[in-house]
């Protein structure tokens, strides 16, 4: 009797310990289920309010950044005003450069699209020094005022922006110039 009662003791005591056991697993996969809910909780949160205190820092025009304050500006314009994509354009450049502008200068024009999804639509290029009225070498301080001619990109989003440099025969900006444009179907 006491062999059996032993036995009923070393059962229920088993039992026990199973019992211990799982009640221990679905403790920790609970625990675990809620910290998980947790963390996820937290991240969306985070990534909210990272949004939210984003918004009022969205840049609004980023035209003055795209041109170094270092180097010069000139007046870059554009006609006609509504470029049609895949059609002749003209940029009329003017102004007064801080640098001298050497022999073997290049004028680099691009089409940006900024915004969400900023972008380079096109770029050309053209040897500064042979535009319609401009002799070089240029002394800095010296008035320019030039037309180029090119054709616009096949396909332009509804607003863009040019952007216009001097660059010298040594890989520098003389000068940069930006504008917004927009397109006409």
């Amino acid at each position: 009797m006491i062999s059996a009662y032993s036995n009923l003791k070393k059962r229920e005591k088993q039992k026990n310990k199973t019992y211990w056991f799982f009640n221990k697993q679905i403790d920790n996969y609970v625990h675990k289920e809620n910290m998980n809910r947790k963390f996820i909780f937290t991240f969306i949160l985070l990534a909210t309010f990272s949004t939210v205190y984003a918004i009022p820092y969205q840049p609004r025009n980023l035209i003055p950044s795209l041109c170094s304050k270092n180097e010069g500006q000139f007046n870059l314009s554009v006609s006609p005003n509504a470029i049609i994509p895949g059609s002749p354009f003209t940029l009329n450049l003017s102004g007064k450069l801080n640098e001298d502008v050497d022999t073997g200068s290049i004028f680099n024009a691009a089409f940006l699209q900024l915004g969400i999804l900023p972008g380079l639509l096109a770029t050309f290029s053209d040897d500064f020094c042979t535009l319609q009225g401009i002799n070089c070498p240029i002394p800095a301080g010296v008035e320019i005022n030039t037309v180029i001619q090119e054709i616009a990109p096949d396909t332009l989003p509804e607003s863009f922006t040019i952007t216009a440099a001097i660059i010298s025969q040594k890989n520098n900006f003389v000068a940069c110039a930006s504008i917004s444009g927009s397109a006409s179907s």
